[in-house]
């Protein structure tokens, strides 16, 4: 019997006899905007402060702490997290603006919303981010830490901000029916990489999770489910703790109709059943929690990797961008040429991953156990083509299998040629039945959120090296099954291709 991850991702999975040619709707195509009742008062965010620059792969030491969290702090931590960085001109003469994190088909499904308890210049309450008009809408005018205390199951009395990361359903599903669970999910991974990013460099301490009381964190945020769910958060503590009693917790009161309404994307939206199934498979209620997150994962590699290489950080590699300027000028590339990608950089970024996967995340890198990481090396400086497996725990990688795959994935993705041209697809795997094994259906939320967290860590740290970057989660799953020799309750859940692009 199938386990519910399994079955969902079994039931999305594309192959060539079975591809679904679904027109889209354009008479009923989602709006971006979520669009609030007028007269909830507004918060204009201030000019976006200046952040130290500094390398990608050294960012604590880029600012010392902060001793006070104020409204210029929270405006820096939102800016770097998700704003606006390109536009493009439509046909019909609409501008359409891209953002700094990566997103499957540009539908930005993702929102973010804050809760505040003690900011300066910031009153206590709930509020909604707006990237476009760079704006907090206040959902609830109170102090929030009784309600989150309700919604984090008593894991939120020492914090100073939360922020949550929210998925609107159909503004994916619109484009990719079903399957579009896979890509809200991935699109709220980059999302968070990019939230941890910016915390780190501003030396502001905090903590990261996947795990809440989900009908108590959507009630608390006015979502409508199923229309829109949370599907993480991070807690910024509070630098100058004071003890806070809990004696009771209430259920979290409903908002309006008006504000859970902000939700609606058009006036007419479809339902997606398999989407609510895995979704509401995942509840709390169904996940478990080892008691020893250091014991071995979910694993479908095989033996334990001959001759492993190494993953030593370069003492020094000052052929990069800084960060915050390599996250705004990320953007996905496939125009890669055929240049040899050098043996320093392919090592930059496995120590980007390595750190992100080990002991970057902050409470979320037990998680990362829920994918195995791979890659598939062509024309890369001193290593042999082939499939490589790396080894996070060990702090390394090896070759599992010699050959030219580039041409063989781009077959299984789609047929998009342009992706035999890049250096490195690095690769996202999943054994689901394990996953579902070992955490229940909420699993599947870990395995997919923390292959587009690693992914969007690849996409800043190519543009810090001058390299293209692209995500890839449309293939065909049964034929990447076969080409990486995986087991048929294994998949690759998502491909970042990356190298040398034309200048």
């Amino acid at each position: 019997m199938k386990t519910p991850s399994l079955h969902y991702h079994s039931a999305t999975s594309y192959s060539r006899r079975g591809m679904n040619n679904r027109g889209l709707d354009w008479a009923h195509q989602p709006t971006l905007v979520k669009s609030y009742p007028l007269d909830l008062p507004k918060v204009t965010l201030p000019s976006f402060g200046t952040v130290t620059p500094a390398s990608l792969w050294d960012l604590s030491d880029a600012n010392p702490v902060p001793k006070v969290l104020g409204l210029d702090h929270l405006t820096s931590i939102l800016d770097l997290t998700l704003t606006l960085t390109a536009k493009a001109k439509h046909p019909s003469g609409d501008f359409y603006y891209y953002r700094s994190a990566a997103s499957a088909g540009a539908l930005y499904p993702n929102e973010i919303y804050v809760c505040i308890h003690d900011v300066e210049g910031l009153k206590p309450g709930v509020y909604h981010h707006d990237v476009f008009t760079r704006q907090l809408t206040t959902i609830r005018k109170r102090p929030t830490r009784q309600l989150l205390a309700v919604a984090l199951a008593g894991n939120n009395q020492d914090a100073s901000i939360t922020l949550f990361i929210t998925a609107i359903v159909n503004r994916s599903a619109w484009k990719y029916g079903e399957r579009a669970y896979r890509y809200v999910l991935l699109d709220a991974g980059h999302v968070l990489q990019n939230l941890l990013f910016a915390l780190e460099a501003l030396g502001i301490p905090f903590s990261s999770g996947y795990d809440f009381m989900d009908a108590s964190v959507n009630s608390l945020l006015g979502l409508e489910e199923p229309k829109e769910a949370c599907l993480a958060y991070v807690k910024i503590h509070a630098l100058n703790p004071s003890p806070v009693s809990v004696e009771r917790l209430d259920p979290v009161p409903e908002l309006s109709e008006s504000i859970r309404s902000a939700a609606r994307t058009a006036d007419v939206e479809l339902e997606y059943p398999m989407i609510y199934d895995i979704h509401r498979s995942g509840d709390m209620e169904n996940t478990r929690f080892p008691g020893d997150y250091d014991t071995p994962g979910p694993s479908f590699s095989g033996p334990k990797l001959e001759n492993p290489i190494k993953i030593t950080p370069l003492k020094e590699f000052p052929d990069s961008l800084p960060y915050p300027q390599a996250l705004f000028l990320r953007r996905s590339k496939r125009n890669f040429i055929r240049k040899t990608l050098s043996f320093e950089q392919l090592i930059q970024l496995l120590v980007l991953l390595d750190v992100q996967s080990s002991t970057g995340g902050q409470g979320i890198r037990h998680y990362s156990k829920s994918i195995t990481t791979g890659f598939l090396a062509e024309n890369v400086q001193g290593l042999e083509n082939g499939f490589y497996r790396c080894d996070f725990d060990q702090h390394s990688f090896g070759l599992m299998k010699p050959g030219h795959f580039q041409p063989l994935m781009a077959s299984v993705c789609l047929d998009q040629n342009w992706l035999t041209h890049a250096s490195l697809h690095f690769l996202f795997m999943a054994s689901l039945n394990d996953v579902d094994h070992q955490w229940g259906s909420r699993g599947y939320r870990y395995a997919m959120m923390e292959a587009g967290r690693l992914g969007q860590a690849l996409y800043v740290g190519a543009t810090a090296l001058g390299l293209g970057c692209c995500g890839i989660g449309a293939l065909f799953d049964s034929e990447a099954q076969e080409l990486l020799e995986l087991n048929q309750d294994s998949f690759l859940c998502y491909l970042v291709a990356l190298g040398p692009v034309k200048s």
